[in-house]
């Protein structure tokens, strides 16, 4: 089976708006999903997330720790009509405003509901080598694992994950997959301080459904001679045959007997 696979990423540090839109270099595929993280100037929050396809997001895990404000998002289901862009919009006016949006393939069969599956949030965390986010338990099999380092110097990906956008830069995203449930500790690699949100991301496998055969209904009514009470007085018969012809291997289908009797009288 296929499992959780990246295809693309792009961050952005454009900073002094209230809104902006970053679009990713191509079309997101149908089938996919969008995760990502933000950083802004302590004091502000990001209201919101869309897409030029008007697929809503979902904003969660956010910490402000006074020097400055974190937050993680996801696509609220699997992404159909392939958008291009995000805009994010903050509070107000932002001097700091750092993106990073990532898409990911979930694994195969995996069309269902998308949910967040455990998360936390590293904030002003000193650098190092495979420092550790805060840890977070999943609840869920075959996760994806998902964290952005907003770092005072660069990152890179650290022992046991993928490098997702970024890596060597200021804004860095990472990844892997949790197949059982349990806790998660992301490793990064960084120069400076850190902020990001962590978290697992699950996609439910798809429900099927069964597709049951038209019938047409035939109902013969024995009618009871005068007022005698025969031993088919009032007996209903009901039928089923299929609409199309039924294959050599199907029998056909006769689904039977509705009585009801009457009380003395005739038809």
């Amino acid at each position: 089976m296929a499992d959780w696979t990246r295809i693309q990423g792009v961050a952005d540090a454009t900073g002094g708006v209230t809104s902006k839109n970053v679009s990713f270099a191509g079309a997101i595929t149908g089938g996919n999903i969008i995760v990502g993280g933000v950083l802004l100037s302590t004091g502000l929050t990001l209201t919101s997330v869309t897409d030029d396809k008007s697929n809503a997001y979902t904003v969660f895990q956010s910490n402000d720790d006074a020097t400055l404000y974190s937050t993680g998002y996801r696509s609220n289901a699997i992404i159909t009509n392939a958008p291009t862009t995000l805009t994010f919009t903050a509070s107000a006016s932002a001097g700091t405003f750092w993106t990073i949006q990532d898409e990911f393939s979930p694994p195969t069969g995996a069309t269902g509901a998308l949910t967040v599956d455990g998360s936390s949030s590293a904030a002003n965390v000193a650098g190092g080598t495979d420092v550790a986010f805060p840890n977070f338990t999943t609840a869920k099999t075959d996760d994806l694992e998902y964290a952005t380092a907003m770092v005072s110097g660069t990152a890179t990906v650290g022992t046991g994950f993928n490098s997702g956008t970024g890596s060597g830069t200021a804004r860095f995203s990472e990844w892997g997959i949790k197949t059982t449930a349990g806790t998660v500790t992301m490793l990064v690699t960084a120069t400076g301080n850190f902020w990001g949100p962590a978290f697992g991301i699950n996609v439910a496998a798809g429900v099927g459904g069964f597709a049951a055969a038209k019938q047409n209904l035939k109902i013969d009514k024995f009618k009871t001679p005068g007022r005698s009470q025969g031993p088919n007085a009032g007996l209903f018969q009901m039928k089923a045959f299929p609409v199309q012809p039924a294959q050599a291997t199907v029998p056909q289908l006769i689904v039977e007997i509705l009585q009801a009797r009457q009380r003395a009288s005739y038809w």
